[in-house]
């Protein structure tokens, strides 16, 4: 599989479905992201199945703290375009000989991530729950 054009983000770069980004400094360093932040990198791919493919890889790598040896600076850790394409590479190689299980990956991780969306939203109403029901209490009459 051919890697995704990898850019430094610059605020102009128009974005896409075929389009994540990748936080470039401090110690987060890594992690994919799908809005775009200062410091990070614009990540394209050809196909919405590459898209996926280098973004779960990018989360699984960055969750495993891979691209931790490869952090420069002394007071904010930063990230290069060359060490972050190097990581990514040399992981591609380890997958790219279990199609079945990286598609069994890549599913677990959409459905978690659609979990982890409808989880949140149950607790930010549970909090507006309490608010309304204390302030129903408190309510003068």
């Amino acid at each position: 599989m051919n890697l995704p054009n990898i850019k430094s983000y610059n605020g102009s770069n128009a974005s896409n479905t075929l389009t994540f980004y990748v936080l470039s400094k401090g110690e987060n360093a890594g992690k994919p992201l799908n809005a775009p932040c200062p410091n990070c990198f614009l990540i394209t791919c050809l196909t919405p199945e590459q898209r996926d493919y280098w973004y779960w890889l990018s989360w699984g790598l960055w969750k495993s703290k891979s691209f931790h040896i490869n952090l420069r600076g002394s007071v904010i850790p930063f990230l290069r375009i060359c060490d972050y394409s190097e990581v990514i590479e040399r992981a591609c190689l380890q997958t790219i000989n279990k199609p079945q299980q990286l598609a069994q990956a890549l599913e677990t991780m959409r459905n978690l991530e659609e979990l982890e969306k409808t989880t949140l939203q149950k607790l930010i109403t549970i909090k507006q729950m309490r608010v309304a029901v204390f302030h129903k209490v408190l309510r003068r009459e």
